[in-house]
């Protein structure tokens, strides 16, 4: 049988497609890089002015044979709950707020002393709210009431400063159908009777 061969100016047009291929693919990504840079600018300059809801999950905690899970929140600086990658996510997040000058009110908080531990450390304080606590054990009728709450309070925010919410990857995940990653904020913007609307994400390490 004889190989099959490529004439050469067939190679020729292959090779210059292949070409183009890759320059095209090249600006799409330079593209969407700019993009997000522009989009995660604006992002910050809004969250400078304020009115916003932020919501984050709490850093990194040390493995649950080691935190006292039975603790109140009133007994939460009585034992570190984080972990030592925790308390370096939790400085870099200070650090990038305060670069940013992200303007902060309320900073609500689940009553995990894992949640109340990382508000304290990034901004100072905590308002424990039981309605953003985690709710895997929770019926899904609880659920339910918990995230109406939570979607009420983020349409309902007005301030000229923003809401920090600080809660649990099933808790936003129940509410609003998305969840945050490690080190990262959601935010949202807060419509009143329109609801809300999803405006990003921000990664701050």
């Amino acid at each position: 049988m004889e190989p099959f061969l490529f004439s050469k100016q067939r190679f020729a047009v292959i090779v210059k497609r292949l070409l183009l291929w890759l320059a095209c693919l090249h600006l799409l990504f330079s593209y969407s890089t700019v993009a997000q840079a522009e989009n995660d600018t604006d992002l910050w300059a809004r969250l400078e002015a304020g009115g916003y809801v932020l919501l984050m999950q709490h850093v990194s905690a040390l493995p649950e044979r080691q935190r006292a899970n039975d603790l109140g929140p009133e007994a939460c600086g009585q034992q570190d709950e984080l972990s030592d990658q925790g308390l370096l996510e939790a400085s870099r997040l200070r650090d990038t707020l305060q670069r940013h000058h992200v303007s902060v009110g309320r900073v609500l908080t689940s009553r995990d002393c894992r949640c109340i531990q990382t508000a304290g450390l990034v901004f100072g304080r905590a308002e424990p709210w039981s309605i953003i606590d985690n709710v895997d054990s929770n019926t899904a009728s609880r659920i339910e009431e918990k995230s109406a709450a939570l979607r009420e309070a983020v349409r309902r925010w007005w301030s000229n400063e923003n809401l920090v919410l600080i809660s649990h990857r099933s808790t936003y995940q129940n509410a609003f159908g998305v969840h945050t990653g490690q080190a990262q904020l959601l935010v949202f913007e807060p419509l009143g009777d329109d609801g809300y609307r999803l405006l990003g994400r921000l990664n701050t390490d």
